[in-house]
């Protein structure tokens, strides 16, 4: 069976390990999780191959995801 693939992109450490934490929780274990801090990495780590699921901060520094 196939890994669900999902991108954590987040600046905020805290903020991140907690939604790491409960995503692999959701998938007991069956996900693959990459993480990112800002913008830039987010979109090469999307460029590079597909994920299932991404999950975003809204308010990442030079950047506002609701514009």
């Amino acid at each position: 069976m196939r890994r669900v693939r999902v991108l954590v992109v987040e600046d905020e450490r805290d903020k991140r390990d907690a939604v790491r934490d409960e995503i692999r929780s959701f998938f007991e274990g069956g996900v693959e999780i990459e993480e990112c801090t800002t913008f830039g990495q987010a979109v090469r780590s999307l460029s590079r191959s597909p994920f299932d699921l991404v999950v975003t901060d809204l308010l990442l520094p030079r950047l506002e995801g609701q514009t």
